[in-house]
């Protein structure tokens, strides 16, 4: 009886490496319940596990929809210029006011998966648009395997020309030579 593994001892366990047909109930069901979980909100955030445990009214970036979104260079942190793509804009209010800033909702991928990435808000004067179609960027970030031949910086909408040279400083862009 000792040390022999007959299948009445390695059957149930079998079934929870190798689930058989009757399994898969067990299974759909484990992930329902801890999709409703805390523990089903940290698994949503995991690249491809997280399809299984995403809730309803959440949006997925493809890479179709990224196509269509205007690139930009942010400051990830003062010294990290990021590429990503614009998502919105925001007013921002302080104590029911119009604040002095405005926060754009940036895409910032995760190379070299592209479409996994998580959005951040910035502040508006640390974001440079992207002239270059959004392809250009996206081969750019893939190794660089097709670079565009220049990068087009645009500033926003009503920007004074003097204003976007200086916050195009920030990022150690010289506009003066362009």
């Amino acid at each position: 009886m000792g040390g022999s593994l007959t299948p009445e001892r390695w059957l149930p366990i079998a079934g929870t490496v190798a689930p058989n047909r009757r399994n898969y109930g067990s299974i759909w069901s484990g992930i329902f319940i801890l999709k409703n979980t805390a523990i089903g909100d940290f698994l949503s955030r995991v690249p491809v596990l997280g399809i299984f445990f995403r809730r309803k009214g959440g949006r997925v970036i493809t890479f179709s929809k990224l196509l269509d979104l205007t690139p930009c260079l942010f400051l990830f942190s003062p010294t990290c210029p990021s590429y990503g793509w614009i998502l919105s804009e925001e007013e921002v209010k302080l104590k029911g006011e119009e604040a002095h800033f405005a926060l754009i909702n940036v895409y910032y991928p995760n190379v070299p998966s592209i479409v996994t990435g998580q959005i951040f808000p910035v502040r508006k004067e640390t974001v440079i648009k992207i002239g270059n179609p959004s392809r250009e960027i996206v081969d750019l970030l893939l190794y660089a395997l097709r670079s565009p031949e220049n990068i087009r910086y645009l500033p926003w909408e009503g920007e004074k020309e003097d204003d976007f040279k200086k916050r195009a400083e920030y990022f150690g862009i010289n506009l003066s030579s362009q």
